[in-house]
Order: structure tokens, then C-alpha cells, then sequence
């Protein structure tokens, strides 16, 4: 009877180990997903700043030259490491 009784405990105990590991990792890969997420939306959001601004100018008569003025606003969108205009640190 009590080598059941430990036999029992070794499992259950394993079986605890593995939960609130799985638990952990899960929760690990939850949190970067998030903060992923919140990154990205705070970024869509400067660059809705960004062309709505562009637009006001233009439909306030901007010509190419005024527009020219502020090209790091127009730099490009594609990796972090080329954009340096998008108010990003180069890796």
C-alpha cells in the first residue's frame, strides 16, 4: 500500500511540474504576443498621424517643394533597421 502511495505522489508530482511549466511558457508566449501587439498599434497610429497629416498640407494647397521639406516622414515602412524617419532606432 504504500509503495502505491508514493508511486501516486511521484506522478502527482510530475504532473504539477509539467502543468506549471507549461503554464509558464504559455504565459511567457501570451505577454510577447501582447506587447507585440501594442507595439504595432502604437506604430499604425503615428503613421495614421503621419498621413493625415501629409493630406491636411496637401488639401491645404502644399505644393511637391513643401512636401520635399519633410521627406523623414515619407522614408520607408518595411524593417526597423531602414527606417530611421519613422521616429525608429536603428538596429
Amino acid at each position: 500500500m504504500r509503495l502505491r502511495l508514493a508511486s501516486f505522489q511521484i506522478w502527482l508530482l510530475a504532473a504539477m511540474l509539467i502543468a506549471g511549466t507549461v503554464g509558464v511558457v504559455g504565459g511567457r508566449f501570451v505577454i510577447a504576443r501582447i506587447q507585440h501587439n501594442e507595439e504595432e498599434t502604437a506604430d499604425r497610429a503615428k503613421d495614421e498621424r503621419i498621413a493625415r497629416g501629409i493630406a491636411a498640407r496637401v488639401a491645404a494647397g502644399a505644393g511637391l517643394e513643401q512636401l520635399q521639406a519633410r521627406p523623414s516622414s515619407l522614408r520607408c515602412r518595411t524593417t526597423r533597421s531602414s527606417c530611421t524617419g519613422m521616429g525608429r532606432r536603428s538596429s
